[in-house]
């Protein structure tokens, strides 16, 4: 489903206004853009931080035509937030929230650095450390070959798991704080268990956390 109308949006809101709020950075009179906005229901939460003006930038118009009917203060523009513009004090890359631990999202974060500065300066992701059966018996093959292909995908960074808390076995949380200015990460293998992903909770059931979405890690990371 579009993430604009699912996932919680209200509760994502408001661990998003949360975060942008305690950043301790002065938005008085600054001006925002919000990347990957949607109908701009974040972009008009901030603008009671103090904000002279907030954009909401989306690529997709039919989200936009939304935006412009019920959020009227903010100002909507159909924008690639692959591709950065200056003229902004202060940015906002609204996917960190959703799309778990992604270097696509990072590595536009550090391009738009270099225009504009991001209302937050580190994320608190968490790691995950468990095991799953599910997981051992979906994905075993005859040929070690392929074990080893398996073994090999699950570490390096790129795949990523969701799943709900009752899935998985032997569950331990950490958080990780990574800087969203220089992205220095540096997660060591896992040996405690046999999966180990960075993210953050996915899914709540009354407010209470069920799930969790996250890039599986199980080498461990250590990159600039």
């Amino acid at each position: 489903m579009d993430p604009t109308w699912g996932k919680n949006r209200s509760l994502k809101t408001q661990m998003m206004f949360d975060a942008v709020k305690n950043s301790n950075k002065n938005f008085k009179d600054k001006t925002l853009i919000c990347l990957g906005g949607g109908c701009g229901r974040n972009a008009d939460a901030l603008r009671s931080l103090g904000f002279s003006k907030v954009v909401n930038a989306d690529i997709n118009p039919k989200h936009l035509a939304i935006g412009e009917r019920y959020y009227k203060e903010v100002e909507h523009i159909e924008l690639d937030r692959d591709k950065p513009v200056d003229g902004y004090d202060y940015f906002f890359y609204e996917d960190i929230f959703d799309e778990a631990f992604n270097w696509h999202t990072l590595s536009n974060i550090a391009k738009w650095n270099a225009v504009s500065d991001h209302a937050l300066s580190y994320y608190d992701y968490t790691i995950y450390k468990f095991n799953c059966k599910r997981l051992d018996q979906s994905y075993k093959q005859p040929e070690e070959l392929g074990n080893k292909y398996i073994k090999k995908k699950f570490g390096e960074g790129n795949l990523q798991i969701m799943a709900d808390f009752s899935q998985v076995e032997d569950l331990e949380t950490e958080s990780y704080r990574l800087s969203l200015i220089d992205f220095k990460i540096n997660v060591p293998k896992i040996t405690s268990h046999s999966y180990q992903a960075i993210g953050q909770t996915e899914h709540w059931v009354d407010n209470i956390p069920v799930g969790f979405k996250a890039t599986l890690i199980n080498h461990g990371l250590n990159k600039n």
